[in-house]
């Protein structure tokens, strides 16, 4: 994954991070009201322990807005999400520091060490107004520290008052790029064949390679209720953005021996468009498997069920359903696969992709043999329809 593909999952994850400078300004004006009516003594304890609350704050507040509040798991951009968080909590001991020598450089000195924090922000974000919001905290407590010493005590407020004002802008921006096509790309929004924006274009495993060690077993007829419940979560989840919700997958072929993953296919009008439907997924409780181009897969955490999302006229809806019908009706091929896969896994598979790939060609001679005789029986019924099937 390249840093604009991470930094746009940062930004649609954490909303451009407005949770964050809000809380901020949350704490910011409780340390200020107790310096100033207070101590400065209890107002370093309010601002050191609301600093470390910062980032679980923030997280409740994404998820009242009934979205995500944390990176997948192994996304790159995670370490770096992390190392930010503990920066405050840190810093603040220098300023803690600092003020138990001179209580009138507390606020100012916390401004600094606070904004250079929002410094590494324009990094995970990729968004201008981190560094903004930097200079302006940087600078208020500069100024306090160094040139007009009668802004100590009024820092702190003017400090909270910036962090509010960033927290609406950063919102705002995140609602306009979640809403608005990128420079350059066509403004056509409601075309289902215009894409939003571009595609990914590198193939991104969340977590890396996984070992094959999940074993055959016979047909298990709770799987399509399995299914069922899955795509009213799904339906739940997505309302209209979901085209189309199938079943695919050996578990949706009765009589078939599978691995005990219910495999669901969601077709979708716009694949990059993945703020309306990969969001929405993960509050659902999937979580992002990979990333690829024309294709998303989220699954359960216990891996029982993994959730293909494509855009509706992709080819790859087609071979999916063609190979399900296929299998379902025709026991020689079903009889085929089986075997396949039993002799597969007969082998040690480092990567589960390993063994999909492996099953490519029998899979291509079963949906050629489809193809045939969809194209002989359209032929029998109309000669001309024939002409236009692939």
């Amino acid at each position: 994954m390249d840093i604009t593909a991470a930094q746009q999952d940062v930004r649609r994850v954490y909303r451009g991070g407005f949770a964050g400078p809000l809380v901020s300004a949350v704490v910011w004006t409780a340390a200020s009201a107790v310096a100033q009516w207070w101590s400065v003594s209890a107002a370093m304890a309010v601002l050191f322990f609301g600093g470390m609350l910062i980032f679980p704050l923030s997280s409740l507040v994404l998820k009242a807005m009934r979205g995500p509040a944390l990176l997948p798991k192994g996304h790159p951009s995670n370490a770096l999400a992390t190392q930010v968080a503990l920066t405050v909590p840190l810093g603040l001991l220098v300023a803690i520091a600092l003020g138990s020598v001179a209580p009138s450089l507390f606020l100012p000195a916390s401004l600094v060490i606070v904004g250079a924090h929002y410094l590494m922000f324009i990094s995970l974000y990729g968004m201008r107004v981190y560094a903004v919001l930097a200079s302006a905290l940087v600078g208020i407590g500069g100024l306090a520290l160094f040139a007009v010493p009668s802004l100590r005590d009024a820092s702190g407020w003017i400090g909270a008052t910036v962090l509010l004002v960033s927290a609406v802008l950063v919102y705002r921006a995140h609602r306009a790029e979640s809403s608005t096509p990128r420079p350059g790309e066509n403004e056509d929004m409601n075309s289902p064949s215009t894409p939003r924006r571009p595609d990914v274009t590198e193939v991104d495993i969340i977590g890396g390679p996984e070992r094959l060690e999940v074993e055959l077993q016979e047909y298990d007829a709770r799987w399509p209720e399995t299914f069922l419940a899955h795509r009213e979560r799904i339906r739940e989840a997505l309302g209209s953005t979901a085209v189309g919700i199938e079943h695919i997958g050996s578990t949706a072929v009765p009589g078939l021996a599978a691995k005990p993953i219910v495999d669901i296919l969601v077709t979708v009008d716009d694949i990059t468009a993945e703020e309306d439907y990969l969001e929405p997924l993960l509050a659902a409780g999937y979580v992002l498997r990979v990333r690829e181009p024309r294709h998303r897969l989220v699954r359960t955490p216990s891996r029982d069920a993994h959730v293909h999302v494509y855009a509706h006229d992709d080819p790859a809806v087609e071979d999916y359903l063609l190979l399900r019908d296929r299998l379902r009706t025709h026991p020689t091929d079903r009889a085929l696969y089986e075997q396949t896969k039993r002799a597969l896994l007969e082998r040690r598979w480092d990567d589960m992709n390993d063994y999909a790939d492996a099953k490519t060609d029998v899979i291509v001679g079963i949906r050629t043999r489809a193809r045939i005789a969809a194209r002989a029986n359209a032929r029998d019924a109309d000669p001309a329809a024939a002409r236009d099937l692939p």
